[in-house]
């Protein structure tokens, strides 16, 4: 964590960080800090990287098993805090599904796989639909009367987040979110409903110019 918040930008040798990424993504799948903003964004080194390096990073023998991990850990992250005790959360704030799916863009991971793994934990029967709520709960959180605070996906190009502000705002749209918080049988404590609420009523500030411009 004290590297990270130390080292800025991307190295000229991209095998240096080729070498990290494996640990990061370790200690990230035992819900340890790798960074101590707490902001998501752990890994925007290495999306840096993605960034500039026109496809040689991560190099091949890491590409497959990176964004596997991805999908694994938003899995993961999501399905530990829905089966958490009522009230409770999961560890810290970087094992939840968003804070994962903010860290995990910053990253430099195709969005249709960030998305792609969310849609299937939403569609879990098990878990999906407190999933769902917990998630734009954070969403609403992250409200802060003029913008929404999504500081780890102004690390990535606009392509990208434009795909994940579309995709947020296909479920902010949603019947079926609506339907979610007026479900009793959704466990947890009331601010959720009141949390998702504020993201939906305010889902037309979402925009990819906002977040890019927000602080």
């Amino acid at each position: 964590a004290e590297y990270s918040n130390s080292a800025h930008g991307v190295p000229s040798t991209l095998d240096d960080l080729a070498a990290l990424l494996p640990r990061y993504l370790d200690l990230m799948a035992e819900g340890e800090a790798t960074d101590s903003l707490g902001i998501g964004v752990e890994l925007s080194r290495f999306g840096g990287a993605v960034a500039v390096s026109e496809g040689a990073f991560p190099p091949v023998r890491l590409r497959a098993a990176y964004h596997q991990w991805a999908e694994l850990m938003l899995l993961h992250g999501g399905w530990l805090r829905a089966r958490a005790p009522r009230g409770k959360g999961v560890g810290e704030d970087w094992l939840s599904a968003f804070y994962l799916f903010q860290a995990i863009a910053a990253g430099g991971v195709p969005a249709g796989v960030v998305t792609g793994a969310l849609d299937s934990l939403f569609a879990d029967p098990e878990v999906g639909k407190t999933a769902q709520v917990q998630f734009f709960s954070e969403l609403g959180k992250a409200w802060d009367r003029k913008a929404f605070d999504l500081y780890a996906l102004k690390q990535i190009n606009e392509s990208g987040r434009a795909a994940l502000v579309e995709w947020l705002q296909r479920w902010l749209s949603s019947w079926e979110l609506e339907e979610l918080i007026t479900d009793p049988g959704i466990l947890g404590p009331p601010f959720w409903a009141e949390q998702v609420q504020a993201a939906i009523t305010n889902r037309d500030a979402l925009t990819p110019k906002g977040i890019a411009e927000e602080g």
